[in-house]
């Protein structure tokens, strides 16, 4: 909550608890509209408002993203390592700081999970690439395009990390 930019988040996150349909918030400035930032984050941590409250939604949000990280870069780092490496890689993200730090420091909720999304993305393209099949290909589909619902930033890196897939399973 006390992190750089949570509270930009927050703001997002508040404006679809009280109005979800609503697209502009005078709350800010003399106003701007939502759209403006990618609205998943914001809309899940809203869903959970009415259950559980405000912080309790952000921090489950928060917490949620954090703890499927280390399948994500299981996932992942499976496409291009073994099971043992990749398990390694998992653990090493669970224990390293960098996560953490972009959550708690930085507040960068919704670039955490666009991130996670991008990297089981990837891991679906891998799996699409190498068995084929309509559900592999609706999967990565899926959740590439999930991917762009949750942060904009992520799109910039997202197409070095699909042709760095497809050369890989190329060769």
């Amino acid at each position: 909550r006390l992190s750089y930019d949570a509270y930009t988040h927050m703001l997002f996150a508040d404006h679809y608890a009280n109005d979800w349909f609503s697209l502009w918030n005078t709350r800010w400035y003399t106003g701007f509209e939502v759209i403006s930032y990618p609205p998943l984050i914001h809309q899940l941590i809203a869903l959970f408002v009415p259950v559980i409250g405000f912080d309790a939604a952000y921090a489950f949000i928060l917490w949620l993203v954090t703890t499927l990280y280390p399948l994500g870069i299981y996932a992942f780092s499976r496409v291009f390592a073994g099971k043992t490496a990749s398990s390694y890689a998992a653990l090493a993200s669970a224990v390293l700081l960098p996560i953490y730090v972009t959550a708690h420091i930085f507040g960068q909720l919704p670039f955490l999970a666009a991130t996670l999304l991008a990297l089981f993305g990837a891991a679906a393209l891998a799996r699409f690439l190498r068995e084929g099949g309509l559900h592999n290909f609706i999967l990565a589909v899926s959740l590439t395009a999930t991917t762009m619902s949750a942060h904009h930033a992520t799109l910039l890196v997202q197409p070095f990390l699909i042709f760095a897939l497809t050369i890989h399973q190329i060769n």
